[in-house]
């Protein structure tokens, strides 16, 4: 927990942060289109 906490810190303030947002955001498009069709 500790550690994934640090991470997910790390992560918000670092320039990893906009990548792993984007990567969200296409995963959450496929998932929809998934759905919807």
């Amino acid at each position: 927990m500790r550690r994934r906490r640090r991470l997910r810190r790390c992560d918000d303030r670092g320039p990893h942060a906009a990548m792993h947002a984007t990567r969200m955001q296409f995963r959450h498009q496929q998932l929809a289109v998934q759905q919807w069709e």
